[in-house]
């Protein structure tokens, strides 16, 4: 018997190259409305190849201003398709760097923090065909997908409407997600509202001539949740009196000593505490890089997780000889 496999039955939950449309120079800007955060707009950029590496650039900017505009860099390993699996690039990262405001450099992200990038599910791994519908005027190619399994913190459930001829190829993407007994935690809403392809330069960059004196070395960077863990910071923390439910936590994060820079991706972080904050959980809207100083702490808002949480109060957790310090007042609840 012969087994003939059709290309539909190998592109690994894409029926067509959905992102061969997008070159170097396209760039596609989404708004996105959520249950969970204000509204905010993200443009994804790719740009010019580096030897032979696709490169991805994600600017957000957020309209409540409660955080400046952050872009975050990819660099993508070589012979990953893009033309197939763009919309997946997270698995292909080999390095990736993060600026906060037009006047910052970039700083590169941990090796850690680049590893858990790579290990994060993708789309195309459950991505069911549903059919044909229009969006916005443009035919789509419908797929429903699930991110995560039974017992995870949270469950992903989502639609997500392609047409091969947009950058990036998405054109709408819904999210849902849930905690293990089901219940609904947030939804998410993106919606293509612009996008197209400006030229690329093809002159080779002029290496900046070295000066004289040597530049100051920069602050160690590190992930937030390693500078916890390591007890070089400690993080204040304010609940509005007007948030009953402790969604959103005023974070003010400072070093214990050095300068330092402090890197948060807006995925869940779980910070380990004294009694009565044995845990703190909450999640970052965008990307964040935060640098420390003696005197110079960093000011950011986050969305706390989990139904068991702070709902009042004012505190200050930190870790001290390897043991979670608790100091301040708060109030505990279960918030249905």
């Amino acid at each position: 018997m012969v087994l003939l496999l059709t290309p539909m039955l190998i592109a690994a939950g894409w029926n067509k190259a959905y992102f061969a449309a997008t070159k170097p120079g396209s760039w596609a800007t989404i708004r996105v409305t959520s249950t969970m955060t204000g509204p905010y707009t993200t443009t994804t950029t790719r740009l010019a190849d580096v030897d032979g590496r696709v490169v991805i650039e994600q600017r957000s900017e957020f309209g409540e201003n409660v955080s400046p505009p952050s872009i975050m860099r990819y660099e993508l390993a070589k012979g990953f398709n893009a033309d197939r699996d763009l919309i997946d690039h997270l698995k292909a990262v080999v390095a990736a760097s993060v600026r906060t405001g037009a006047d910052d450099a970039y700083t590169e992200l941990p090796a850690d923090t680049v590893a858990a990038l790579k290990t994060m599910a993708t789309y195309a791994a459950t991505a069911t065909f549903k059919g044909v519908e229009t969006i916005e005027g443009k035919p789509c190619d419908r797929y429903s997908y699930t991110r995560g399994k039974k017992g995870d913190a949270q469950l992903e459930k989502g639609d997500i409407w392609l047409n091969p001829t947009v950058p990036f190829g998405v054109v709408k993407h819904t999210m849902t997600f849930t905690d293990p007994s089901g219940k609904l935690l947030w939804t998410v809403d993106s919606r293509l509202v612009d996008s197209g392809t400006k030229p690329i330069s093809t002159t080779p960059a002029v290496a900046a001539a070295k000066p004289d004196l040597e530049t100051p070395a920069a602050p160690e960077s590190m992930t937030l949740q390693t500078a916890y863990d390591s007890g070089l910071i400690k993080i204040r923390v304010e609940i509005a009196p007007e948030d009953k439910r402790g969604d959103r936590l005023h974070l003010l994060i400072e070093t214990n000593e050095n300068p330092l820079t402090v890197t948060l991706l807006p995925e869940s972080t779980t910070l380990k505490g004294d009694f009565p904050v044995e845990r703190l959980v909450f999640r970052a809207s965008d990307a964040h890089k935060l640098v420390l100083a003696q005197g110079r702490p960093a000011k950011i808002v986050v969305n706390q997780l989990g139904t068991w949480r702070a709902v009042a109060g004012k505190f200050t957790i930190t870790v001290y000889e390897g043991k979670p310090v608790f100091i301040g007042s708060v109030t505990m609840d279960n918030v249905k």
